[in-house]
C-alpha cells in the first residue's frame, strides 16, 4: 500500500510540476492517398501514457485514438494537417505534419528528336513529388508501351521497321495512388539512306589520298544543314579516322571528300554524316 501510495504522490508531483518528459514523438509523414497513417507518443512514465491525448488541427476523421496511439487513412482532405500530442499538465510536443500525395501531375518541359537513322529520343521534367516517394512513367507509341521508374527521364524509341511518319509519344505519370495526366509529343522520323564510293586514289610514301563520293538518299524535303562529316577506316589492329574532310561539293546528293589514309593498309571505311538537328546517319561500310 505505502508503495502504491509513493507511485501517486510521485505521479502527482511530476504532473504538478511539469517534469513529464516524452520519449516518443509524433513525426512528419509523406503518404500516399489512402495510405493507412499513425501517429504515436510516449513519455518516460509508462503508466501515464493512457493519460495523453493526440489532437490535430484541422480535425480529422481516424480510424481509432487510444490517447497515444492514432490511427487514420490518408485523404487529399487531410494534406498539411497539423499533429501534436498533449499531457494533462499542459505539456505538448513539437507539432509535426501529414503531407498526402495524390495521382501525380504530368511531366513538362518535353523534347524529341530523331537520335539517328533508326532511332528517336525524348526527355522531359519531372513532376513534383513529396520527399521519399516516387512517380513512374509510362510511354506508350502506337501500340508499344514501356514503364519507366523515377530515375529516368529520357526514352529511345527504335521502331522494329522504322517508317516516314510522325510518330506520337504519349507519357503517363502514375505512382501508388493511381495515373495522373498523360502529356504527349510529336517526333518526325525521315529516313536517310548514305552510300560510299571510291572515285580515285594517289598514292604517296606514307599516305594514300582517297577521292570520296558520299551518295545521299532522304525521303524529305526540309533537309536540316549538314554539320559535319567522319570518315574512319579501320584494320583488324587499328582505326584511322578524319573530321577535317574536304567538302567540294556541298550538294546533298553527292559529297565528294578528299581524304589521306596509311598506304600500307587494308582499311574497312565508312562515313558518318553529323547534322544540325542531332541526327547522325552512317553510310555503307567499303574495303580499300
Amino acid at each position: 500500500m505505502k508503495k502504491i501510495l509513493l507511485s501517486i504522490i510521485n505521479l502527482f508531483f511530476l504532473i504538478t510540476h511539469g517534469s513529464i518528459s516524452f520519449i516518443i514523438v509524433p513525426v512528419t509523414q509523406y503518404v500516399y492517398v489512402n495510405d493507412t497513417v499513425t501517429f504515436e507518443c510516449a513519455t518516460n512514465l509508462s503508466g501515464y501514457n493512457t493519460n495523453l491525448m493526440i489532437h490535430t488541427n484541422p480535425s480529422v476523421k481516424v480510424k481509432f485514438n487510444f490517447g497515444y496511439v492514432l490511427n487514420l487513412t490518408a485523404t487529399s482532405e487531410a494534406n498539411g494537417t497539423e499533429v501534436i500530442c498533449k499531457a494533462p499538465n499542459g505539456a505538448t510536443t513539437e507539432p509535426a505534419y501529414l503531407y498526402v500525395q495524390g495521382p501525380p501531375d504530368s511531366v513538362s518541359n518535353i523534347k524529341g528528336y530523331q537520335l539517328d537513322s533508326c532511332c528517336m529520343f525524348i526527355s522531359w521534367y519531372p513532376p513534383f513529388t513529396l520527399p521519399g516517394l516516387t512517380v513512374q512513367y509510362i510511354i506508350s507509341v502506337g501500340t508499344d508501351q514501356q514503364y519507366l521508374n523515377d530515375s529516368i527521364t529520357n526514352y529511345t524509341y527504335c521502331p522494329m521497321n522504322p517508317t516516314n511518319k510522325q510518330y506520337l509519344f504519349n507519357i503517363t505519370t502514375t505512382n501508388k495512388a493511381g495515373n495522373g495526366s498523360t502529356s504527349n509529343m510529336t517526333v518526325g522520323f525521315q529516313s536517310t539512306n548514305v552510300q560510299l564510293y571510291v572515285t580515285d586514289k594517289e598514292r604517296g610514301n606514307v599516305y594514300w589520298t582517297f577521292h570520296f563520293i558520299v551518295s545521299v538518299y532522304q525521303s524529305f524535303t526540309n533537309v536540316p544543314p549538314l554539320m559535319n562529316i567522319t570518315l574512319k577506316g579501320c584494320t583488324k589492329d587499328n582505326c584511322y579516322s578524319t573530321t577535317n574532310v574536304s567538302i567540294s561539293n556541298s550538294s546533298y546528293n553527292n559529297i565528294s571528300l578528299v581524304v589521306q589514309f596509311p598506304s600500307n593498309k587494308t582499311l574497312n571505311t565508312n562515313a558518318t554524316l553529323y547534322y544540325q538537328n542531332g541526327v547522325t546517319v552512317q553510310s555503307n561500310t567499303i574495303t580499300i
